[in-house]
Order: C-alpha cells, then structure tokens, then sequence
C-alpha cells in the first residue's frame, strides 16, 4: 500500500483504545492541515476491487447488487483467501477481531433488547444474513470446493465491518447513482465517534483527505463525525450509542391502502414533501408500507410553526377530500381540519401506548438496573439497557405532550382555535369558518 502511494503521517499514531484502535496525534496538530490522505486506487469499492482477469471479483459484480455486500465479501475473501498476499493485508491487519453490535450480541444482552426495533430488527436479520450467506458462499468456488474459511461466522464479521466502515464516496457534485456507491477508505475508518470533532473528509483530486478543522494538542485522539444518526443506526451497525443524541427516534410501520381513493395522490404528497421513502415494492398497483419516525426533538409543532415528520405523515395518511389534501400539501405549516388533526393526534397516542406495553420493563426499573448493577454490566448490556430506556423517554414524551395537548383543549371548538392560533392564521378563526372547513 504504500508503494501505491499511501502512508500514515508521523503526526498521527493508531493505539487500542477501550473500544478498539484510534488515532492519536504525535505532535501538536495546526488547523487546516491535512492529516490522512488515501488514494482513490487504494480505496476498496466495486470500481477498483474488481478486476478484468478476477474470477471472483466477476462473479460477485454479476450476482451481488448491494455495494454494502460487496465490500463484505471482497474483504472475506482478502482476509481468509488470500492472507497475507492481500494487498490489503496491512489494513486489514488492523481491523478489530470481534464486534459489539447486536448481530454479535450473546442471548443475555440480546434479552435486554427485548421490545426496542433494534431487537426487532437483529432477530429478522439473522435469517436474512444466513439466506444471504446460503446464496454467495458458492461464488467462492475454486476448482469444485469452497474454500473452509468462507463460513457464516466469518461472513458475518465481514458483514459487520462493512456496516460500521464504509464510507459514502459521494461528494456535492455527485449524481444520483453515484450517492449510492460505497467503500471502505483504509486508515480513514480507523477515527472514533465524536459529535463534534476537530476532523473533516473530502474528496480532493483523485484522494480522500481528513482535514483539521481546530489545533489537536500532542497525544490527544483524532475524532471524526459518523453523520447526522440516531442511536438505532449507532446501536446496529457501531455497537454503541450516543448519549442524548438529539438525532435519536422511534420508528414506526405506517400504512398508505391502494385501497384509499386518494392513495396516488398521497404518495405524491409523501414524496414530495418528506424524506421518507416507501419500503415495499414500487409496483403501482400495491400498497405502500414507510417507516415514519418520532422523534426525541418533536413537540409535535415546532418553534417555526412546523408539524413533527409523524404528525404530518399522518395528517397526510387521514385526508378525506379533495380540499383536505389540497390543505395537506402544505401540511407541515398548516393544519387541516379539526377530525383531521384529532384523528392524528389520537394515533400517535394509541401507537406510543402499544409501543410502550411491549417492553418488559419500566423507565424507573432501567434507571434502578443502570444505578445498582453499573460495575456489574458489561459495555453490550449497558448499551442494550441504556437504549431501551431512551425508547421509552421519546414515547413517554411525546405520549406525555400529546395527551396534555388534548386535555387542556377538550371542547373540539377550543382545540381547533388554539391550533389555528398556533399556526398563526387569523383567517380560520370564526366559528363560521370552522363549520365550512371541518368534517
């Protein structure tokens, strides 16, 4: 690797930390200097790992579509086939030996999951990845046998490693087709989690080069921004989470029916109008699942006068008329009517109470478990229970929010006021307006 034009600069220094290898600074560090930089040849993604002559490589760009599973099984196979002929080898050399997201979870820290997505989505998954590993694991075959090392144990390491060390290898001129190309960027992927680090990546010329963007004094850890995630994303594919993450959420399964005289023009609106995108099939003739998220932050009605991305979803999802849905385009600053907006009001209350009987614990029984057994859990248990409980705070709240919203307004007229008042259009005030608008 270095004779192809990569070298780690004296300024920085790859030590174990308590949760791996990090970066550390062996000198004082300016701002504004570049302190990594990976050529784009070195850097391992469908383009440069799959070349003219690679039986392999062509099997796997025949067959695999994920750019994800793709890196993982170019690195199964540089790690376990090829050894320390990789020309990677000194990279992969680093990479850790076990991971702690819940895919690697034992059965007691997988029991502290119990009713988050998070466990929802590792026991679904594990019959995924096995399926996955049944389909590719003849893509190895080398003269009629299958090379011993290629198992379900080692791909699913490498699966794990693609999870938590690719990088998007986009940049702001990128199209469309391109934001969707991954890669592991080697050394790069070796700076720990920081909300707010002194580190940025670009792509410039033909390298990716983190930058400095503060002094980092001698000894002190390199830091680098994984992106604008909530612990769900952290928890499956880093193995921890963030304390008060602002970005945290508790998803949910919404359905738009073909069935629904409006559905086209809904999933117009949807499209349109948040970033949410359907998860079934795009056959026209379907219906469409989102997932649609709660959000830590929601107050249901920001200080901007905007709607939460769940109370719009859902002022969208119960539209009745061709007014209403005319309304609902700009549903994020207006509300529609006053069935409308109880109707939505009253699903999030029934959704948070479903969510919040599932879990086999209670807020007080997690901060008691955190308090008295804190030098008896290890890091997975501490993270599973520590996550649980933050599910819960973001459905208490918003359970909490939208209950009182409702109880301070139980006359429907009054309700409907205050909401226009909220929303800051005097217009809708009269009750004669009221009469001609609602359902």
């Amino acid at each position: 690797m270095v004779q192809n034009g990569f070298k780690i600069p004296e300024s920085l220094d790859i030590r174990p930390t308590p949760f791996g290898n990090g970066v550390f600074s062996t000198r004082l560090i300016n701002e504004e200097e570049v302190i990594i930089s990976v050529p784009s040849n070195l850097i391992l993604q469908v383009s440069t790992v799959i070349g003219p002559d690679d039986i392999i490589g062509s099997r796997i760009r025949e067959k695999v579509s994920s750019p994800i599973d793709v890196c993982a099984l170019f690195l199964l196979y540089e790690k376990y086939v090829n050894g320390i002929k990789s020309y990677w080898f000194p990279w992969i050399e680093l990479l850790p030996k076990t991971l702690s997201n819940p895919l690697f979870f034992n059965p007691i820290e997988m029991h502290e999951l119990r009713g988050t997505g998070v466990y929802e989505m590792t026991s679904t998954f594990e019959d995924t990845i096995g399926k996955q590993y049944n389909e590719y694991r003849s893509l190895f075959e080398i003269n009629g046998e299958i090379p011993e090392k290629i198992s379900l144990k080692h791909y699913k390491w490498a699966l794990g490693i693609a999870w938590s060390r690719c990088f998007q290898l986009a940049n702001s001129t990128s199209t469309s087709a391109e934001r969707k190309n991954v890669g592991f960027i080697p050394f790069a992927d070796m700076l720990n989690y920081q909300p707010d680090p002194l580190s940025w990546g670009e792509f410039v010329d033909s390298h990716y080069q983190i930058s400095t963007t503060g002094t980092i004094e001698l000894g002190e850890e390199v830091f680098f921004q994984y992106g604008e995630k909530g612990n769900y994303d952290f928890l499956s594919d880093y193995g921890f989470i963030v304390e008060n993450n602002r970005n945290s959420s508790v998803t949910f399964d919404l359905y738009l029916s073909n069935e629904d005289p409006y559905w086209q023009e809904k999933l117009a609106i949807i499209s349109g109008q948040l970033t949410i995108k359907p998860y079934t099939s795009t056959d026209s003739k379907k219906g469409r699942w989102f997932e649609v998220p709660l959000r830590r932050t929601d107050p249901h009605f920001q200080e901007n006068g905007n709607a939460s991305t769940m109370l719009h979803f859902l002022r969208i999802l119960f539209s009745t008329t061709p007014q209403e849905l005319m309304k609902a385009t700009y549903s994020a600053e207006f509300f529609i009517s006053r069935n409308n907006e109880l109707k939505s009001l009253e699903k999030i209350i029934k959704m948070c109470t479903k969510k919040i009987n599932k879990y086999p614990s209670t807020v007080e029984d997690d901060k008691k478990i955190l308090k008295e057994r804190e030098g008896e859990l290890n890091f997975n248990e501490q993270n599973a229970i520590k996550f649980r409980l933050e599910e819960k705070e973001i459905l208490m709240s918003a359970l909490e929010k939208t209950e009182r919203y409702l109880r301070q307004n139980n006359d429907n007229t009054a309700l409907y006021r205050q909401l226009l008042r909220k929303q800051g259009d005097e217009t809708w005030t009269s009750p004669r307006n009221n009469e001609e608008t609602e359902n």
